[in-house]
């Protein structure tokens, strides 16, 4: 049983008895509706369902011809027509047919209201007559004078004084619906509620059902984990899934692989169908470049959520998420998708532009849909990107809008009791709210910093291995083997192919380290990387368009040419490196890279002489030219900003 659904059930009963009569639910789906019709008859016993309840439907032609949207069965009412005269109607009741001429609008289904409302404790009279009157905002659309409304109003006042009033009401409108269509004398009378989804023990219950149909077992741990899986889903969409599955044989096999298969695609469906809210994303990160100990987090975190049913049961804390800041380019973002394959769970993209609405009370239900989205779709991993952007203006003057937003979506943070992921990006931590750096409102907080050469040079493979078929090889200390050419599916290069394009690659960085500032981060080794292959296969084009193939002293030399004609983020936003810096070591941020990998780690820095040690500054314990330059350059900077 949904004790939910009890609860609601047992809920809008109570508001009957105490005058209540009009009950609103934002829905799109019938079914959710008549599973709480099916409690109110079968568990309550209030009206017998094949005969008490009376529905309105959007089922009308503009011509008015064809299938009437207005039916009732069992009971007599009696109604006045146009001329006056008394009609007893029973069984199916043809409203218009009491009209010497067609009614207009919405008139007779005014009058169907009131006449219903009408009736009272009698024999052969339902004493709890059920009105359902689905598409409700498409029948309010059309009321142009306002004399449906205007009826529901009447009841809704007639049963707040007279409790001999038995009608109930309950009217669907779409999850697009808004409050503001509504007219502002019928509010007071309207009770909006919300269906609860199907309770782990109705889910529990179908798959049991399915698979005893189908003479199949089930093991306990693989039930709990798929019960928890299909939160979220219909009845009548986890019968489709399961009948799907079935298709091919026992789907619970090889620990259920394939129904989670199945289960992943229709939660995509789930999403695309939601109007956009989210972005579910499906890019494949085939491998990135440096960051290691912030990956080497996730995959610790990722191990945990592979038992998140076990832990969940027995009432563990599952991982919050994670807060990545730093500097454009530097792989945020590139990581958040990463962490779609690293936890093996859909990744779901918050966008708060696509939240935001122009009608009053529209970005709060739209934040409100999302985030309920997000809870179907658990188990999941969700991406905020630009967080300090997303609740721009959320201070104490900011925009109201904004800042009830921000206040829903701190709630669903702290509150959230459903397996979700939280991969929030950022680039400017000065802008954050303070609410988002406080602890324990993410497990951890890293920072991408500008990569030093050993993490170049690792991005830079990353964007060449896509290109890795164009590269004739040669392996150190043996003989050139002549078209040894690349093809292996594999990606990966022989021990000699590494050392090779390694060299070649420290020769890339050591041209950087001639120029004053030019430090590149991720994006700029890719914008290098395509400008140097751009060059390369012009060239080839123009000789023999068939011998598409460099050497990696061809690639290197490219690259050196690319590199001089790109303005990296070091030479545009020297500035901005060294306020970044200062930001991260205020708030305690570690490094993405790892301790060893950081370029300037924080304890360096002495706050006593507000600067960095003179040999730590020119370079002490690294090895590379470029690496080396680098810290000079950015220490200064720190220094110049933290002086002023």
């Amino acid at each position: 049983m949904n004790k939910n659904l009890e609860s609601l059930a047992e809920r809008i009963l109570n508001l009957h008895e105490s005058g209540a009569a009009l009950f609103l639910f934002e829905t799109n789906y019938d079914e959710d509706l008549e599973r709480l019709i099916q409690l109110l008859s079968g568990e309550y016993g209030i009206f017998d369902r094949e005969r008490e309840i009376l529905e309105i439907r959007q089922e009308w032609l503009s011509d008015w011809q064809g299938e009437d949207i207005f039916y009732y069965r069992g009971g007599r009412v009696l109604e006045e027509n146009s001329r006056r005269q008394r009609v007893g109607c029973t069984q199916l009741t043809r409203l218009r047919s009491l009209y010497l001429e067609p009614p207009k609008g919405t008139e007779y289904l005014a009058q169907a209201v009131e006449c219903l409302a009408a009736l009272k404790d009698q024999h052969g009279v339902p004493a709890f007559p059920l009105l359902v009157i689905r598409n409700g905002d498409s029948l309010l659309a059309r009321d142009t004078e306002r004399t449906f409304a205007r009826a529901l109003y009447r009841v809704g006042r007639a049963k707040a004084v007279d409790h001999s009033v038995k009608l109930l009401i309950f009217m669907t409108v779409t999850e697009s619906f808004s409050n503001s269509s509504l007219p502002g004398y019928l509010l007071p009378f309207l009770h909006m509620e919300e269906i609860p989804p199907l309770s782990e023990e109705n889910i529990r219950y179908l798959i049991q059902e399915r698979s005893r149909t189908e003479g199949m077992s089930l093991a306990a741990p693989l039930l709990d984990k798929l019960v928890l899986y299909l939160k979220g889903f219909r009845e009548s969409e986890i019968q489709r899934i399961m009948q799907y599955a079935l298709l091919k044989g026992d789907p619970f096999k090889n620990e259920g692989r394939r129904i989670f298969e199945i289960i992943s695609r229709e939660k995509k469906q789930m999403v695309l169908k939601s109007g956009g809210l989210l972005e579910w994303i499906e890019e494949d990160q085939k491998k990135i470049g440096g960051l290691e100990a912030a990956r080497g987090w996730l995959e610790k975190k990722a191990v945990i959520y592979e038992h998140f049913d076990v832990l969940m049961r027995k009432g563990m804390e599952l991982p919050k998420g994670m807060l990545i800041a730093g500097i454009p380019g530097s792989g945020k973002s590139l990581l958040a998708k990463t962490a779609r394959k690293i936890f093996r769970l859909p990744l779901l993209k918050l966008d708060m532009g696509r939240l935001m609405g122009g009608l009053v009370g529209e970005s709060e239900r739209n934040m409100r849909k999302a985030l309920s989205l997000v809870r179907d779709m658990s188990p999941c991993v969700l991406w905020v990107d630009e967080l300090e952007k997303a609740f721009a203006g959320a201070g104490e003057d900011g925009h109201e809008v904004t800042i009830r937003l921000f206040g829903s979506f701190l709630t669903w943070m702290q509150d959230k009791d459903f397996p979700c992921f939280i991969m929030a990006t950022a680039n400017q931590v000065s802008s954050l709210r303070p609410e988002f750096l406080r602890k324990g409102r993410f497990d951890e907080k890293f920072f991408t910093f500008m990569p030093m050469e050993t993490e170049c040079i690792s991005i830079f493979k990353a964007c060449l291995m896509r290109q890795k078929n164009c590269i004739r090889w040669k392996d150190i200390g043996t003989p050139v083997r002549e078209g040894d050419i690349v093809g292996r599916t594999s990606g990966r290069l022989s021990r000699g192919e590494e050392e090779e394009l390694e060299l070649g690659l420290r020769k890339v960085l050591d041209a950087a380290a001639s120029f004053p500032c030019k430090f590149m981060t991720g994006a700029d080794i890719q914008s290098v990387v395509s400008q140097a292959f751009e060059d390369l296969y012009l060239a080839a084009l123009e000789s023999d368009p068939e011998a598409l193939f460099f050497t990696v002293d061809e690639l290197s030399d490219k690259l050196i040419q690319a590199l001089a004609q790109t303005k990296t983020y070091g030479e545009t936003d020297l500035e901005n490196i060294g306020r970044m810096w200062i930001e991260m070591k205020k708030h305690n941020f570690l490094p993405a890279a790892g301790r060893g990998a950081d370029l300037i780690p924080f304890e360096e820095f002495s706050i006593q002489t507000n600067s960095f040690g003179e040999t730590f500054r020119n370079g002490e314990g690294l090895d590379s030219l470029y690496d080396r330059k680098m810290r000079n350059v950015i220490c200064q900077e720190i220094e110049r900003q933290i002086a002023e």
